[in-house]
């Protein structure tokens, strides 16, 4: 299985470029499927550098419906004229956050795709053997506190946005698993309780964002990262994130785990059991 950063907040590569965003393109033995666009059409020109052609992509999965997972969409479309995309739902909801003048628009960029590409799905999908989305996860405990200002638009009004359209992507090979987070809104801990109910163990691998971002940092926010390390810490798994995860929580999270967690990076290829 091998797993190509098209896009991520960082690019340590002179001839890649960075934005904030995620795109992950995943060659398994059963498919190329492409997780995330990023914000713009960056990903598709990151690809053309690193030798990938996207109109290979056999399947998509778009974790939410905010523009930094989004922006590539009509790029993709114009270069894959066959690859379904999953998208959930209510991903296409009027998302915002308030902004300097008013409410600020996040959500999916106002673009003409076409909506026969589209597979809308509500809760967890069984793709195949190998793939799998899990969405149907509960809130429970630590959830990310920068949250509260994520805003959607409702029948009385804007009303905080509770992350129903979130997916995470499952990729199993053999008796080896991966969990794709894009930003973990509903918490990185409730999404791998989730999965070990589903899949009866941990994850291997967890690769993507765990929006651990915070506008004020405060001792109470050490705290609840710390107690996120200490759940990454109990478990097998190794980690790789970026994205909203913030340059300061991977710090804290690096100084408890150590080598059990890596920084992702545009340009980086995971080549993950082989």
């Amino acid at each position: 299985m091998i797993i190509r950063t098209l896009l991520e907040n960082k690019s340590f590569q002179e001839k890649l470029g960075s934005e904030h965003g995620l795109s992950l393109l995943i060659e398994t033995k059963e498919a190329t499927v492409l997780f995330d666009m990023g914000a713009s059409d960056l990903f598709a020109r990151n690809a053309k550098v690193m030798g990938v052609d996207l109109a290979n992509v056999d399947l998509a999965v778009i974790s939410h419906g905010h523009y930094d997972h989004t922006g590539g969409l009509q790029t993709f479309f114009e270069g894959n004229n066959q690859a379904p995309v999953y998208i959930h739902s209510a991903a296409c909801g009027e998302f915002v956050t308030p902004g300097e003048d008013g409410w600020r628009y996040i959500g999916i960029p106002k673009t003409s795709a076409p909506e026969d590409r589209f597979i809308k799905v509500q809760g967890d999908v069984e793709i195949s053997k190998s793939l799998k989305i899990l969405a149907e996860v509960q809130p429970n405990h630590l959830n990310p506190p920068d949250n509260k200002v994520m805003f959607q638009k409702g029948p009385n009004g804007y009303e905080l946005d509770r992350f129903i359209h979130e997916q995470n992507l499952v990729l199993r090979q053999g008796e080896k698993t991966v969990l794709i987070t894009g930003c973990a809104h509903k918490g990185i801990v409730n999404i791998m309780d989730y999965f070990y109910q589903n899949e009866g163990k941990w994850p291997d691998v967890v690769i993507g964002g765990f929006h651990l971002v915070n506008r004020e940092w405060s001792e109470e926010m050490v705290e609840f990262i710390g107690k996120i390390g200490e759940f990454f810490k109990s478990t097998p798994t190794h980690f790789y994130t970026g994205h909203c995860t913030s340059e300061k929580a991977l710090r804290l999270l690096k100084n408890q785990l150590g080598n059990q967690i890596e920084e992702l990076s545009t340009g980086m290829v995971l080549n993950l059991f082989d």
